[in-house]
């Protein structure tokens, strides 16, 4: 009987050696599943980082897609009873004079414009 009661209290001693080993073994585990959580909550703020990131880059692609450069490049108005592009005056009347190289300038707008909407639209001039 006192053979069996040194194996059990061997065998005791073993499990609770055993049970000290695997309660270490989770708290190791608990505190890599912590450190993992906390890594997770990290990467998770990045990504939503890069995704608002690329959420506002992509409205002002679209905001940048709705501009209209030529408003911009060319405007079109008058002066009096002058046509003008980029204030540049279109033509004479009798009653007042416009200088001639404003007046080509203005027309040399007029064909950078016709020019540059030709090229938007895919269109070639021959000769």
């Amino acid at each position: 009987m006192e053979d069996e009661q040194q194996i059990i209290a061997q065998q005791q001693e073993a499990m609770n050696e055993e049970e000290k080993a695997l309660i270490y073994e989770e708290a190791g585990m608990w505190e890599q599943f912590t450190t993992l959580q906390l890594q997770e909550a990290v990467f998770q703020e990045v990504r939503d980082a890069g995704t608002a990131q690329i959420d506002a880059m992509e409205r002002k692609v679209a905001s940048a897609k709705h501009l209209n450069i030529l408003t911009d490049m060319f405007v079109i108005g008058y002066d009096g009873a002058f046509g003008t592009i980029n204030q540049f005056r279109m033509g004479q009347s009798a009653s007042f004079a416009v200088e001639w190289n404003e007046i080509n300038a203005a027309f040399g707008e007029c064909a950078l414009l016709l020019q540059t909407l030709a090229s938007m639209v895919g269109l070639e001039f021959s000769e």
